[in-house]
């Protein structure tokens, strides 16, 4: 294998042939394509489903109405359908039916006696079959909001606070609170935004790849060219890099300070044209050895991969890394180039969210092998959490 370079600054693309996905891939559609018709299915008959959820495309939960007086639905169909695809099924009894809870759903966003209560305000709700309950995403103090909503609708509602929603204009011009995948630089060099992470103090960093810039560099948000070297020109403040660590066995990222960095990342897979395409990030776990995973630098964009394994400790770029997995590109196209570093790895959750899984460090001059920091192990060297959307 060629010699593994870091991935800050600008590098011209090495064309790749393209290969056919792995058998794992290909299963991993089919079980995408029968996770689509079980949902029909159960959204066919919402008076005896309570919803389905998932944990990645092998791992399938069907939430059913428990109650005595209520005939259980035919399984078969369902039991048949992931059977086929390899997909592992658990089936779960519930108080509340789907057809219940999606009533409570729309009452409660067009509902006025919730329409003002102090300075909170509703701005949306969503069927949560897992806690068998509607999440009502709530804006400004919620306290006496919560308690309203309670004494009409019990414990069919939980409150999710969240903060106040505004159009976003895609990762090369975006503002305070950032999202992850934001191309991020100076005149020296263009790094990826990755994740934010809230410390015991409640305080939000962004975190990006700790060999792009020596604690107290200035970092902007850059543009997607243009400025000097072709590094794109700086638009907005990002913030300043106030915690690094780099080399010496140490886990490869920075943290940057001074503004606000929100809990979502950019997920289009059209690099240029990001629009308002934006997930939440729900929380951050390692990943598996056949996996797959996206990494998401500024440069490359979303891309595909395939997790080799964990590799530990490594020599990336001359600096003597640890807590790294490596990765591979399914289809033999680059997945990370130079500008990348720091950019978000990520998987999706199912449950209309992603999960932080690590940030780039470095990879193969021709971009198809990549290696990336695990996100627990950075949270944990921090004493910190994700921030969440």
């Amino acid at each position: 294998m060629a010699a593994l370079g870091l991935l800050a600054s600008t590098m011209t693309a090495v064309e790749a042939a393209r290969a056919s996905p792995g058998d794992e891939h290909a299963r991993e559609r089919d079980q995408l394509v029968a996770i689509e018709r079980l949902r029909q299915v159960v959204d066919s008959d919402p008076v005896r489903f309570a919803g389905l959820s998932t944990n990645g495309a092998g791992h399938v939960t069907v939430h059913v109405l428990g109650a005595a007086a209520t005939a259980r639905p035919d399984l078969r169909e369902i039991r048949q359908t992931a059977g086929a695809a390899g997909i592992t099924l658990t089936v779960v009894d519930q108080r509340h039916s789907l057809d219940e809870l999606t009533r409570i759903q729309r009452a409660v966003v067009s509902d006025q006696r919730l329409a003002a209560v102090g300075s909170a305000r509703v701005i949306g709700a969503r069927v949560d079959p897992e806690t068998n309950s509607v999440v009502v995403r709530v804006t400004g103090k919620a306290a006496a909001l919560t308690l309203k909503m309670q004494q009409i609708y019990g414990d069919t509602v939980r409150i999710q606070p969240t903060p106040e929603l505004f159009e976003t204009l895609g990762r090369f011009n975006d503002t305070s609170p950032f999202y992850g995948g934001d191309r991020i630089g100076n005149p020296t060099k263009i790094c990826s935004y990755g994740f934010s992470l809230t410390n015991l103090y409640g305080i939000r960093y962004g975190i990006t790849a700790g060999h792009c810039w020596p604690e107290g560099t200035p970092v902007s948000v850059t543009r997607a060219d243009g400025g000097t070297g072709d590094r794109g020109e700086g638009y907005d403040v990002f913030g300043t890099v106030q915690f690094r660590r780099n080399g010496g066995g140490a886990l490869d990222n920075e943290l940057i300070g001074g503004r606000d960095y929100g809990g979502l990342i950019w997920v289009s897979d059209i690099l240029w044209s990001d629009g308002n395409i934006a997930l939440p990030v729900h929380e951050a776990r390692a990943s598996c050895s056949g996996c797959y995973v996206y990494v998401n630098g500024s440069v490359s964009g979303k891309r595909l991969a395939k997790v080799n394994g964990f590799e530990d400790c490594m020599t990336v770029g001359g600096a003597y890394s640890c807590g790294l997995w490596s990765a591979t590109s399914t289809d033999g196209q680059p997945i990370c180039r130079h500008g990348d570093s720091g950019g978000p790895v990520f998987a999706y959750d199912g449950r209309g969210g992603v999960v932080a899984v690590g940030i780039l460090t470095g990879g193969s001059e021709d971009g198809t092998f990549c290696v990336y920091t695990d996100m627990p192990r950075i949270l944990s060297s921090w004493q910190s959490t994700i921030t969440t959307g």
